[in-house]
């Protein structure tokens, strides 16, 4: 009846066994909260972030779970919004708080670059009379430094009262506490409360992160965040980064700082304490200047890449290989890429879409393409409109190719610049 409600007027729904047996879950948690709480049920996983430029351990983000004795490890997704609707919420996030400040203490005697941990806080909470108070008095029994500890909040925070909000956030800031703004972009706070926001960190949104590699508006939205963050004075970092192509894209980005799967996943507080004992960065090696200007080739049919290859090796250059669009955007996030030279007739995408895509989110890279399929006014098009450097035929003419690719890189030569570096 409820879920036939919840449709509107005039709905109907069939029963469904699933239905109730989440309402019995639910009712369950609701029940079994505040027994919770008094056992000592729940406990911290840590996941550690990383600055970008160096690959170091910068911090780690405080993750609360519950080991219901009945429903074994019960995800914060399922309980979290069932302590925020019965206020069990504000003991548990003082929990949390002080447990998280106290093994923070720990951990970052392991490691010395450890200079942050971040805890979530419930809109609920930090919307309370007395939560500055509670911060005040975590700092005092701990002995963490305010400007250790970060207080992650939402957007949400400023839809219900966005007067209230700003004014803890400023009693905060006078505290010398920072503040991170979680899930940034997804929410609908307005900018013009972010410019006078006491906030130190934008925290950009997995969702963005998924396909930034491959998709330019996604890019788009992240190299735009970046820019306005760091116009603004604040850091940003990156969540759910689960591939290295993401981790590069970001670094050349200018992102500060990531946090996901690739480095390291939530663990329980010892195995974090292991994980900082061991953890070595091998960034530095990534760092390292190319000294060859690079080219990417991508073409769906291996004769031509290997042909090309060839005929291109002879002027020294680094070459990369791909046979369609996505494997040429893992390349390209993850290597400084001088020109790519792509066929106009793929599967998936063509060529020019693929370039002008290029173009948006790598605009330092010249863009050749070769074509045996002449379509004049697209193709001049695209070179009025800058998305091309030079179209050349199939089959090419070696010397006309090679020295087509070397005029493309005489501006690069001219004025010393190569792109991301």
């Amino acid at each position: 009846m409820y879920e036939a409600k919840r449709f509107g007027n005039g709905s109907y729904q069939w029963f469904d066994q699933k239905l109730d047996n989440q309402v019995s879950k639910n009712l369950k948690i609701r029940n079994s909260l505040q027994a919770g709480i008094e056992k000592q049920e729940f406990e911290l996983f840590y996941q550690p972030q990383f600055y970008l430029s160096n690959g170091e351990v910068t911090g780690v983000e405080a993750l609360i779970r519950w080991n219901h004795p009945e429903l074994g490890m019960v995800s914060p997704d399922d309980f979290i919004e069932v302590a925020e609707n019965t206020g069990q919420i504000v003991p548990l996030s003082g929990w949390i708080l002080r447990q998280a400040c106290k093994d923070f203490l720990l951990l970052a005697a392991k490691r010395s670059t450890l200079t942050t941990v971040s805890v979530n806080i419930s809109t609920v909470h930090i919307l309370r009379s007395e939560f500055v108070d509670t911060v005040r008095d975590v700092i005092t029994e701990t002995g963490i430094k305010p400007a250790q500890l970060v207080l992650e909040i939402t957007e949400s925070v400023f839809m219900r009262n966005p007067e209230l909000a700003i004014s803890k956030l400023h009693e905060l800031s006078e505290l010398g506490v920072k503040v991170a703004l979680d899930d940034f972009g997804t929410g609908y706070s307005s900018l013009s409360y972010l410019k006078n926001l006491p906030v130190n960190l934008l925290k950009i949104d997995r969702s963005f992160v998924n396909d930034m590699v491959s998709n330019s508006h996604d890019s788009a939205i992240i190299e735009g965040i970046i820019s306005m963050a760091h116009h603004l004075g604040l850091e940003v970092l990156a969540e759910g980064v689960e591939t290295s192509a993401q981790q590069e894209y970001l670094r050349r980005c200018h992102c500060d700082a990531m946090q996901g799967f690739l480095l390291a996943k939530p663990m329980a507080k010892e195995q974090v304490l292991s994980f900082l004992q061991d953890y070595r960065s091998n960034i530095n090696e990534k760092l390292k200047e190319h000294e060859r200007q690079a080219v990417l080739i991508v073409d769906d049919e291996e004769n031509v890449l290997k042909s090309l290859q060839r005929l291109l090796r002879r002027d020294g250059y680094h070459i990369f290989t791909a046979s369609n669009a996505e494997e040429a955007f893992n390349i390209l996030a993850h290597e400084p890429v001088d020109v790519v030279i792509s066929d106009q007739r793929m599967r998936n995408m063509q060529g020019l879409e693929f370039l002008s895509n290029v173009r948006n989110m790598y605009p330092d890279a010249a863009r050749i393409v070769l074509t045996a399929y002449r379509n004049e006014d697209a193709l001049t098009q695209a070179i009025n409109e800058s998305e091309v450097y030079r179209f050349l035929d199939k089959p090419w003419d070696d010397e006309v190719l090679r020295q087509t690719v070397r005029n493309s890189l005489r501006p690069r030569q001219e004025s010393n610049l190569r792109p991301f570096t």
